[in-house]
């Protein structure tokens, strides 16, 4: 067999299998560490099996076959990975669902999967689901994590994870070979999870990957983005969405490390700090977050500390360059940038919670490449990713040994990233999903020949390193004919402390415009600094400092693009986007024909000079 800890052994066992040996071999080492109450509490390897072995024979128990699909609808927890890896272990298929989902959302994803059991969190979760239940025949029962519920006694439906750990402790104890023999039963083409995409562009799709889609995929992150045992992560984004799935639910087994869970978004500045992981993963708008956060604090510095920090910065971004173009950096360089770290970027390393950090991982979204050389100059090893839902989540990686700015990577192990005639990008290996689950028409429009038609469009140079150029749905086409990839433009911009995002605008048109929406911290902290009254957000956001602050920025923004390409007007929103909004997706990404639909007004209001211009005529 092949060595334990290889990428090429990942491939050849399921989950259940890797589970299995990983609470042997980690046994009475802490998996998991969650808040209850102010109290830190912390679970061993052995405790993580015996509440999968439990809750997998308890699920058995009431029924459920291989490929059944239940899903589970909490914030991120201990219970949700107990649950997600024993509905893999009997066999079934796990389905997360986004806690901020409406009733009519739930009753859609557990219709469109089949799903017969669905664990929720808490009572509010639960109303949600009984609220649609009379129009779900094939759902047979709910199941809660928190004990305290209202509706257990009113129907046999509802009942408690406990209760269903207590039905697997049984059956455990009259058969202590059935949890094992139930595992070994998965093999590498069966269903393992359904994953429904944020729904940018239209409804939701569940694409549907099996155990060696993510096995292929552990052994990409084994290789290129390793974890050593007792290294520190935070679960902080949806665990619905395959990358924090994936780095903190299915990587873990492999290595032993430890995974804390954030208690959510209010507090997680503060629990980066405490933890100080080793391994963290998070989409661009945080990481923009993050040099916001150090852009303020450093402009209500001293003059002197101002000067120390952006000489350091300077030749850290020197270094930098060096890397990113695969070039050793000079010894003289190299040296001073070692004291120049241990002076200053270790502290700002330390103020944003990344002191122990290995590594660092940027993906999910297009991000600007001044932040990535910013992360870098910092002193942290960045590591940008690009990959879909649809191949499990890595698709292309730069190898350790050389990066490009810009690229996202090369195609990893035996898979192959192609570019069609028309730049779209396309992808085949063993990471590649089985299709939409109940849409085959969308499945065909996908999958063709074995290969991923992504809608993402790109280049790929001499070296193999792929370049992300645009999405063929946010396509802009101008009245001029003129394409233009608006991701581009925005990663720019959102560069910028004070834009927490923006959209740009153009479809049709004769020339771009653009929505902004203002950071609430940053923008309060530049009204104080330079002594700005306002009442509210909505006053701050017309004040004329700030259109101008933003202005300076649009036009050096400008001047990195082609004169088609650039912003001619702007509008300021008075209302920032929070979690929950109908415009956002779960992980806060904008759903452009949402959003462009909520603000239609106001961005007619930047066309109306031309059109009244064009009516006069």
């Amino acid at each position: 067999m092949t060595q334990y800890g290889c990428c090429e052994y990942w491939r050849e066992h399921t989950i259940p299998e890797v589970f299995i040996a990983a609470t042997t071999r980690f046994a009475e080492r802490p998996a998991i560490r969650e808040k209850q109450g102010n109290t830190w509490r912390t679970a061993t390897w052995a405790d993580y099996a015996r509440q999968v072995r439990h809750a997998s024979l308890g699920l058995a128990a009431l029924g459920l076959h291989k490929g059944d699909r239940v899903c589970i609808m909490s914030e991120n927890c201990a219970h949700w990975i107990y649950a997600d890896t024993a509905i893999m272990c009997a066999g079934g298929a796990s389905v997360g669902i986004y806690p901020t989902s409406s009733p009519e959302q739930i009753e859609y994803f557990l219709r469109d999967c089949s799903a017969r059991y669905i664990l929720v969190s808490n009572q509010d979760l639960l109303d949600k689901v009984l609220s649609v239940r009379d129009r779900l025949q094939h759902l047979e029962k709910i199941i809660v994590f928190n004990e305290t519920m209202k509706a257990a006694s009113e129907t046999s439906d509802v009942f408690s994870f406990h209760m269903l750990t207590d039905i697997g402790r049984k059956a455990n104890d009259a058969d202590r070979n059935a949890f094992n023999e139930l595992a070994s039963s998965v093999t590498l083409d069966d269903l393992a999870v359904i994953i429904y995409t944020s729904g940018t562009t239209g409804p939701p799709k569940g694409a549907m990957l099996t155990h060696r889609n993510l096995m292929f995929e552990i052994a990409v992150h084994d290789k290129f983005l390793h974890i050593s045992e007792g290294d520190d992560l935070i679960s902080f984004l949806p665990l619905s969405h395959i990358a924090e799935r994936m780095l903190t639910s299915l990587r873990p087994m492999m290595h032993g490390a430890r995974v804390t869970f954030s208690q959510g978004p209010e507090k997680l500045a503060s629990e980066i700090r405490d933890v100080s992981p080793h391994v963290f993963f998070a989409v661009p708008r945080l990481w923009e977050k993050f040099h916001a956060a150090i852009t303020a604090a450093i402009d209500k510095a001293s003059p002197f500390q101002r000067w120390i920090y952006q000489t350091a910065l300077g030749i850290s971004m020197r270094a930098a360059r060096y890397k990113y173009n695969a070039r050793k950096v000079p010894a003289l360089l190299a040296g001073v940038q070692s004291i120049s770290d241990r002076l200053v970027m270790r502290k700002v390393r330390a103020k944003i919670g990344m002191d122990r950090a290995h590594f660092v991982i940027c993906g999910a979204a297009p991000v600007s490449p001044d932040l990535l050389m910013w992360m870098a100059a910092i002193g942290l090893d960045v590591r940008e990713t690009y990959g879909l839902t649809e191949n499990g989540s890595v698709a292309a990686i730069a190898p350790l040994s050389k990066r490009k700015l810009g690229s996202v990577g090369l195609a990893p192990l035996d898979s192959e990233i192609r570019i069609a005639d028309d730049a779209e990008i396309l992808i085949k290996g063993d990471h590649v999903f089985a299709g939409y689950i109940n849409k085959e028409d969308e499945t065909a429009k996908t999958l063709k020949a074995g290969w991923l038609y992504t809608g993402d469009l790109g280049r790929v140079d001499n070296d193999g390193f792929l370049f992300i150029t645009g999405r063929r749905k946010e396509i802009i086409i101008t009245s001029g004919g003129k394409n233009i990839s608006p991701a581009q433009i925005e990663n720019e911009l959102k560069f910028q402390p004070l834009i927490a995002d923006c959209m740009v605008i153009g479809d049709g048109r004769k020339y771009l415009t653009c929505l902004i929406m203002l950071d609430p911290v940053n923008a309060e902290e530049y009204a104080a600094t330079n002594n700005i009254f306002h009442e509210d957000f909505a006053d701050l956001s017309r004040n004329p400092q700030i259109f101008s602050e933003i202005e300076n920025e649009i036009s050096r923004v400008n001047e990195k693009f082609s004169r088609v390409e650039q912003i001619k007007k702007f509008r300021i929103l008075d209302a920032p986007l929070k979690p929950g909004d109908n415009a956002l997706t779960p992980t806060m990404k904008l759903k452009r024909d949402v959003f462009a639909a909520q603000h239609k007004a106001f961005i007619e209001t930047m066309y109306a000079e031309d059109s009244m211009a064009h009516d006069q005529a």
